[in-house]
């Protein structure tokens, strides 16, 4: 919950040490914000929970091929 705070609210937080590229970029609570601005539709919320209970990848067919590359693995059962 700590880091909801820090990144989310931006209530600097002793304990949580910035990445370089968060650092750098100044803006990750704006940008974190932006991530839980829309709510999500309850079938988004069934897709999410069925494809990490089969522990497939959420997303776009180019969300698949980016995830695919760096997991070296299947990103969807079939």
């Amino acid at each position: 919950m700590v880091q909801l705070w820090h990144h989310a609210l931006g209530d600097k937080d002793d304990l949580i040490t910035e990445h370089q590229f968060c650092a750098r970029s100044g803006q990750r609570a704006e940008k974190y914000k932006k991530i839980f601005a829309v709510q999500n539709s309850p079938e988004q919320e069934l897709q999410i929970t069925e494809t990490t209970m089969r522990g497939e990848v959420y997303g776009s067919s180019e969300t698949h091929v980016k995830v695919g590359r760096l997991i070296s693995r299947p990103t969807k059962l079939i």
